[in-house]
């Protein structure tokens, strides 16, 4: 039997509403109990004063290079590095060489992240074929090979026809798909338009760059499911009334 106490931290959980320096119990990888001065005969002891306690973070917009590009990161350094940051769970895109819109490469990541990842890895799928935006990738046999989402990585679906199809697809299989919210055709700007991009001569990015491809959603059927990778515009609403405020979870229906 394994049993730790987390001695005297700052021990935060959001879901429970809980904010208070105390001791947290754990045996068997399990916690046991939270409270203050717990004892337990054996137990290993961590001095967590003036520290943190909290869930594992879960990063959504991993960026892991394996397969491809091993040179520049690897599942398994990358996996240390979230470890190290307290990410116990790491979603990675689909933006690797190649690209992750196959079942043969999706099973590849989900194998390497067994064997050799320090933290949870959870491969997202490629939305369409090599994230061009123009057909439908794999997703039904991704979603077998253990993606856990769907999406174009840093790139948005411009053909919102094409949109439509993808959500009702992924909605067959009980996915959701995430989206980058940037115009192609609005967005690509150097600083925020403005005033200011107009006296330095910057080419703009506009606030509608985003809320365009998220009101675009608003109208598709019920049931659908759609997230929002990349939304930086706070407190404001779409014409359709579509909120963003931050990287806010969009589920529609």
């Amino acid at each position: 039997m394994s049993t730790l106490i987390i001695r005297g931290g700052r021990v935060l959980d959001p879901a429970g509403g809980f904010d208070a320096v105390a001791d947290v119990w754990i045996e068997n990888g399990r916690i046991a109990a939270v409270g203050e001065n717990l004892e337990r005969e054996g137990a290993a002891v961590l001095d967590a004063t003036g520290k943190i306690v909290a869930p594992g973070f879960i990063d959504l917009r991993a960026r892991l290079r394996e397969p491809g590009l091993e040179h520049a990161e690897t599942i398994e350094s990358g996996s240390r590095a979230a470890a190290a940051g307290g990410f116990t769970t790491i979603c990675c895109l689909p933006n690797t060489t190649p690209y992750n819109d196959s079942a043969t490469v999706t099973s590849f990541i989900v194998d390497r992240a067994v064997n050799r990842a320090a933290v949870r890895v959870l491969p997202i799928g490629g939305l369409t074929k090599d994230g061009a935006g123009e057909q439908l990738a794999e997703i039904g046999a991704m979603k077998e090979a253990g993606v856990a989402a769907v999406s174009d990585g840093d790139s948005s679906v411009m053909d919102a026809a094409l949109m439509k199809r993808a959500l009702r697809y992924a909605a067959s299989f009980d996915l959701t798909v995430l989206e980058h919210c940037e115009d192609a055709n609005l967005g690509g700007g150097d600083i925020h338009d403005g005033s200011k991009s107009m006296l330095l001569g910057l080419t703009g990015d506009p606030v509608s760059a985003e809320t365009v491809i998220l009101a675009r959603c608003d109208p598709l059927p019920r049931g659908l499911r759609a997230d929002s990778l990349r939304a930086s515009v706070e407190r404001r609403r779409c014409r359709s009334g579509a909120a963003s405020e931050g990287r806010r979870r969009r589920r529609y229906g």
